[in-house]
């Protein structure tokens, strides 16, 4: 969970190897903190394994590409 002050503002949950439940509030998007959390769910899933699983929905594909 990533916090600005207290107030918690964006998520992300991995489980073993899988990346989901990438959430932004609205008025922190585009700033840069969707991206904070996927380079570190990324660099901890890198730790144990060879690959990343993402999972997404498919209107979300855009960000992830």
């Amino acid at each position: 969970m990533l916090f600005d002050n207290e107030k918690p503002i964006a998520t992300v949950t991995i489980n073993e190897n899988h990346i989901n439940r990438l959430f932004v509030l609205e008025e922190y998007q585009h700033k840069g903190y969707g991206k904070a959390l996927l380079d570190f769910a990324e660099k901890s899933i890198s730790v144990r394994y060879s690959e990343a699983i993402l999972d997404a929905s498919l209107p979300a594909k855009h960000i992830y590409l």
